[in-house]
């Protein structure tokens, strides 16, 4: 049975490897590594594999990328051209809730399964890919 502290990181909004954004840096992060200490998750975030920022509360990250975040997750993806469509669930609605231009998302029911859906504006990144962008 795994311990509280053991609980609480797999809990973590923030997984390694997540893109992030931290208030009042322009630059994008990765989380390196998640741990719990006195009672708090805290990050280590790298920039271009270099450790920096020491501890960084996980109420300061923001998802720069909706799209890397759900696919990590195995969350369902759709998408047209440009925008993505993730499902509303509980999962989906945290990474909405952090994610940076959170004020653009919006839902919409599906014709095709009659389901509640996120569409994020601009977020599918493949999209932008093969855009060369």
């Amino acid at each position: 049975m795994p311990n509280y502290e053991e609980k609480a990181i797999k809990n973590a909004l923030f997984i390694k490897g997540d893109k992030v954004k931290w208030d009042g840096h322009q630059d994008e992060y990765t989380v390196k590594t998640v741990f719990f200490d006195m009672g708090v998750r805290y990050s280590l975030l790298s920039k271009d594999g270099v450790e920096c920022g020491g501890r960084v509360f996980e109420n300061e990250l923001k998802f720069s990328s909706l799209y890397d975040a759900a696919k990590r997750r195995d969350v369902e993806i759709d998408s047209h051209e440009s925008d993505l469509y993730v499902p509303v669930n509980e999962v989906t609605k945290k990474l909405v809730e952090n994610y940076e231009f959170s004020r653009n998302v919006t839902t919409f029911v599906s014709q095709i399964d009659n389901k509640s859906w996120y569409d994020v504006p601009f977020g599918y990144i493949p999209y932008w890919e093969e855009k060369g962008a």
